[in-house]
């Protein structure tokens, strides 16, 4: 957007942002986030509705047919507001940001977020405002709760009574402070060979097991989410000495229990392969159907890791199912787009969903037998009069896993030709850099865990096309559309493209030039003890995310890309004690390596993987010696688990 914007309109129509795009036929006006939006909001003292969501959110979708094509809320806030849409993939900085203060002031976070600023603190980099902040609401009152409409009258109403008397909210902004004064590297001058906080893993291990739901998988009692984090690090953590063989084995059962149930039942696609975001259910039987990129690479690196780990070749077959996924619905040219809708037709689901009388008439009485026999294929359905495919309950005995998968597959396919005729979930054709790197990773993983060197190929040309397209003029570019470059930079962006150049890198050995570069680069995203996830022009500085959830965090990205590259450069580094449990478990996926917990291979030719535990290292060098807590010694010496 330029400055001559003629407020009067909504101006998403020249947006490059499919979420923004996707409100550009709405009665309201909306703005883009940009100085000259904001310095029209100063000027204009109206305030200022910052909307955050993105393109495959169902409720986002839901909100913007009711009360953003509402006449009445449309006339009220194009009167009395600036309304900004806000693209949370995006913008991550103004996400987390406005995000903060929702939970500081609700309890509870969500999309898509409505909140409402001063315009006093938007500009010249002041801390913004906000004082009020909500989620989804319908037009008028439903189930107890205020319709949109009456909300924007109270604020309205609030607003002239309270005008000017708003604090500043600075929960998750930074001081920058020079960088020259803070820079420290994760390289110092002692090794890993007396770790301190081992010995507070016995309590640490324990943490987890109250929340393990130990009938289902997962962690709670309501809606689940994949711990792809959690289970990276527990899943890891068993290759190592830590703690005894009875821990060990408990924290095996959370990972395998997790997997399976999550594999067999509702969040798993069985005819295209990948996972859904999350379900609603503690049975993981009802998912929201929507697909991220990010979900597909985590998940294919957990579960690469696991058949690596447990030889179960059902976590094999699910990895390459999410493989296939990948390439044929999330495959742009050499990079992958951002996510699939939940939504199809305004009806959620609807491209995956099948009545009997469908699944009958798809496939010969033989056919429809074996689907019966080992899925889910009630008269009545599983979700909402509709059959969803997930594995039945009898099926459970993981013998008869071969024979699912020998039944199923000509069923599988058949079922899927018919699917892919169907209309389809919107595509968010969006390139995110962080999000592309954390996939090409996952590829090396399951091109070591599941012997597949398609996928080594796939990840190398990842990282020449990332480097190529989205590398320009001196910056790493979050995202793209069609070609078109995003401006903005982050953290996320820097520390997950120094991961992928390690991760390469133990594989042929090149790369240490741009190893070098983005080393810097994420170091000068440091200020003081904190990261900085991103400090922009139209927005004040906003510290980098920790928490491991749905992503590894800004943060721990960070700390573990600075660590391989101080590893392939032969520096020595300190132990670091573990973070706290199921917040922070990519952190302590980084902590098992800082603390030598992983075998560091020195070696002038690759060590074949499937030879290796997968808690292994390999740096092309030489002489060849092996490295373990601290200790290291001529050639390959794996120590059996005890």
């Amino acid at each position: 957007m330029g400055n001559n914007l003629d407020f009067g309109r909504n101006n998403l129509d020249t947006s490059l942002s499919p979420y923004l795009r996707q409100h550009a036929d709405n009665p309201v006006f909306w703005q883009e986030w940009t100085p000259a939006v904001l310095q029209y909001a100063r000027q204009s003292g109206k305030i200022v509705l910052a909307s955050v969501g993105y393109s495959t959110c169902h409720w986002c979708h839901v909100m913007a047919s009711e009360a953003f094509s509402d006449p009445d809320c449309a006339r009220l806030l194009n009167e009395h507001f600036v309304a900004i849409k806000v693209d949370r993939e995006q913008r991550p900085d103004i996400d987390r940001y406005l995000m903060g203060f929702l939970v500081a002031t609700t309890g509870q976070g969500g999309w898509p977020m409505n909140v409402f600023l001063s315009p006093e603190g938007l500009g010249e980099n002041d801390v913004p405002r906000p004082f009020f902040a909500m989620t989804y609401a319908a037009v008028t009152p439903r189930f107890g709760m205020p319709g949109f409409l009456e909300i924007l009258q109270r604020i309205r109403s609030f607003y002239d009574d309270n005008r000017g008397e708003f604090a500043p909210f600075a929960s998750g902004l930074i001081n920058p402070v020079p960088l020259s004064d803070t820079r420290q590297s994760v390289a110092e001058t002692a090794g890993p060979d007396i770790p301190p906080g081992d010995e507070s893993f016995p309590a640490i291990a324990d943490s987890y097991l109250p929340n393990f739901d130990a009938e289902w998988g997962g962690f709670g009692s309501g809606s689940k989410f994949p711990p792809h984090c959690t289970l990276l690090f527990l899943t890891y953590l068993g290759s190592t000495a830590l703690g005894d063989a009875r821990r060990r084995h408990e924290l095996d059962v959370v990972v395998r229990t997790t997997l399976d149930r999550m594999m067999r039942r509702g969040l798993h696609d069985h005819l295209q392969g990948g996972f859904f975001r999350y379900c609603v259910d503690r049975q993981w039987s009802v998912p929201h159907f929507e697909k991220m990129l990010y979900d597909q690479a985590l998940m294919l690196w957990t579960y690469s890791a696991a058949y690596a780990r447990f030889g179960e070749k059902r976590y094999a077959d699910t990895a390459h199912g999410i493989i296939r996924c990948l390439n044929e619905t999330f495959r742009s040219g050499d990079l992958l787009i951002s996510a699939h809708d939940a939504d199809t037709g305004h009806h959620e689901g609807a491209t995956y969903l099948w009545t009997v009388a469908e699944l009958r008439s798809s496939l010969t009485a033989t056919e429809f037998d074996s689907l019966s026999r080992f899925f889910e294929v009630a008269d009545a359905g599983n979700f909402e009069g509709r059959v969803h495919l997930i594995i039945r309950g009898e099926s459970e005995d993981y013998a008869t896993a071969g024979r699912i998968a020998e039944t199923f597959e000509p069923i599988r396919r058949k079922l899927l030709t018919i699917r892919r005729a169907r209309p389809q979930p919107l595509a968010d054709r969006k390139i995110v850099t962080s999000w592309n790197c954390l996939a090409a990773v996952a590829l090396v993983v399951a091109y070591r865990c599941l012997g597949y060197p398609p996928a080594l190929l796939q990840a190398k040309a990842m990282l020449r096309a990332i480097q190529r397209l989205h590398f320009a003029d001196g910056r790493l570019h979050h995202s793209s559309i069609d070609g078109s470059l995003q401006p903005e930079e982050y953290l996320e962006d820097d520390a997950s493209l120094l991961l992928l150049l390690t991760t390469v890198h133990q594989e042929t050995g090149e790369g240490t030039e741009e190893i070098s570069l983005f080393r810097g680069r994420v170091e000068a995203h440091r200020s003081g003890d904190q990261w900085v996830e991103a400090a922009h022009a139209d927005f004040v500085p906003v510290a980098a995310e920790r928490f491991d959830h749905p992503t590894p965090s800004s943060a721990s990205l960070a700390e573990r890309s600075l660590l391989e590259s101080a590893i392939i450069s032969g520096e020595l580094y300190s132990p670091r004690p573990f973070a706290d449990p199921l917040v922070s478990d990519f952190g302590n996926l980084t902590t098992l390596l800082q603390n030598g917990h992983f075998y560091t291979i020195t070696t002038p030719d690759p060590v074949a993987w499937n030879s290796l535990p997968i808690n292994a290292f390999q740096i092309p060098g030489r002489p060849q010696n092996s490295c373990y807590r601290g200790i290291c010694t001529p050639g390959i010496v794996i120590q059996p688990n005890t």
